[in-house]
């Protein structure tokens, strides 16, 4: 079979002790390092159960593994930000296997544009994107060919600052110069460890197995024990971590993007009862209770992205106004809450100010998000 290449990665899951290149492992995963790595960071997380698939194949059935391999590389995105996870769009070898690589791209392997294009063009999928997409959709719409047409672009554009470029040996020199490795790989490897030592040690707990005839006898106080002892066995991650677990799975879920439509609808309630009142702010309580509520929405939402993205939110400048309206909206609740008609009491001229400020950012919020929706359907669809 002039194909058997394409199963090299099967040669991991049965014995991976065996392999000088594989990184760690338990029972679930095994971590591989690149054989031809593109970056200073680059490995592969490879399921143990063989999975003949690419991204294009996943579906809903998928997502438990998805999000076990999510939980277990988020510690080192958290840790490491100018790491990136995913999926290429049509993979090379056939078994299921995940990217964890660094954004320096400092590698002598990297020596043809399709290998920059494969992991900084849409071909490559990250891991988000494909739980938030399968987790909507059920699955990954893939067009083969026009994904490979993506391998072919002529121009390169730095991954940093868009600086486009002919050639890749000049894009490499650029790299060099103005955007060094940040990235240790050892301490990515020593975090990995971790990770996998915390995890095995949850997995591998020693629990007594009773005999059949002790395990019928068996009391309810030692099987709610053997619960707990298990439970408490579970691997520790500290509460920043935790947190920016928790935000990533809101962040890139359904639900996430239904809060934002609804905060979105909120924004526009509450102008167009302003226009209906004649351009002044009303003063219901109807009226001030939405008011609350979306403002709570709006600063849940962007600490929500914050953690989620982490250094990449500060990145994109339109975040800036969403940091503008969350201050605005902690003041304009602050003020609700200060006493009773406190907006009888504020200038009419500064109320409304705050009310078209506030939803200004909102219309500039709903445009990004349009376009970000609109971009995402063209290259899923």
């Amino acid at each position: 079979d002039k194909d058997a290449w394409r199963d090299g990665l099967r040669r991991y899951l049965d014995d991976p002790a065996e392999h000088a290149d594989v990184i760690t492992y338990d029972d679930e995963f095994v971590v591989v390092q690149d054989k031809y790595p593109k970056a200073t960071v680059h490995f592969l997380v490879i399921p143990r159960q063989v999975l003949s698939m690419g991204v294009g194949d996943l579906d809903r059935e998928h997502l438990p593994l998805l999000r076990r391999m999510a939980d277990l590389v988020a510690p080192l995105t958290a840790s490491f930000p100018d790491l990136q996870v995913g999926f290429h769009s049509v993979p090379s070898m056939r078994q299921l296997h995940l990217h964890v690589v660094s954004t320096d791209f400092s590698s002598p392997s990297l020596k043809h544009k399709k290998h920059w294009h494969s992991f900084t063009t849409t071909f490559f999928k990250p891991l988000a994107d494909v739980l938030s997409t399968i987790d909507s959709t059920g699955q990954i719409a893939m067009r083969c060919e026009r994904e490979r047409e993506l391998l072919e672009a002529t121009m390169i554009v730095c991954n940093q600052c868009a600086t486009m470029f002919k050639t890749l040996p000049q894009l490499k020199r650029h790299l060099i110069s103005v955007h060094p490795a940040t990235v240790s790989l050892d301490a990515v490897k020593q975090l990995l460890s971790t990770i996998f030592s915390k995890k095995r040690t949850a997995t591998n707990a020693p629990v007594e197995v009773p005999s059949p005839k002790r395990q019928a006898h068996a009391s309810p106080t030692a099987t709610r024990q053997a619960g707990s002892n298990m439970q408490q066995s579970r691997p520790h991650l500290s509460c920043s971590e935790y947190a920016m677990v928790v935000a990533s799975r809101l962040y890139f879920s359904a639900f996430y993007r239904t809060v934002y439509l609804i905060m979105i609808a909120s924004s526009v309630a509450c102008v167009a009862w302003t226009v209906a009142n004649h351009w002044r702010t009303p003063t219901s309580e109807v009226f001030i209770s939405l008011e609350i509520l979306l403002c709570c929405m709006l600063v849940v939402e962007v600490v929500i992205r914050m953690l989620a993205l982490k250094r990449k939110f500060w990145k994109r400048w339109t975040n800036l106004f969403d940091v503008a309206a969350s201050v605005l909206s902690i003041v304009s609740v602050a003020l609700y809450f200060h006493q009773e008609g406190v907006m009888e009491e504020l200038e009419e001229v500064a109320a409304d100010f705050m009310m078209m400020f506030r939803n200004a950012n909102q219309y500039m919020r709903l445009a990004v998000f349009l376009k970000y929706v609109s971009v995402r359907d063209d290259v899923d669809g």
